[in-house]
């Protein structure tokens, strides 16, 4: 990996990874996104899109930690590579977080 484009999945994090993939191609680029409560499902929609659309690997960090919700006997926090649709996704994230944003 040449580049890690932290990814929101919004103009100018988009512009950025076309410019990475350009640059280095896209099995050099790595799109990191952080979810911690601030998006909507279509900004989370349009991620996956945009990351498809390049071609290059996206992986997510979730959990408590990432939304300032962690308390004392929280796990750690989870690094994952998601590749499902975004209702597996819905389900997920009710699953591990309680919210269904």
């Amino acid at each position: 990996m040449k580049a890690l484009v932290l990814f929101s999945g919004g103009l100018d994090s988009s512009v950025c990874l076309g410019l990475a993939v350009k640059e280095y191609g896209p099995d050099e680029v790595l799109a990191l996104s952080i979810y911690y409560g601030q998006k909507h499902r279509k900004e989370l929609e349009a991620s996956e899109k945009v990351a498809a659309f390049y071609g290059v690997k996206r992986i997510t960090l979730v959990g408590s930690r990432t939304r300032s919700t962690a308390r004392p006997d929280s796990d750690l926090d989870v690094l994952v590579e998601y590749e499902g649709s975004m209702k597996e996704y819905t389900v997920f994230n009710y699953c591990h977080t309680g919210n269904n944003a």
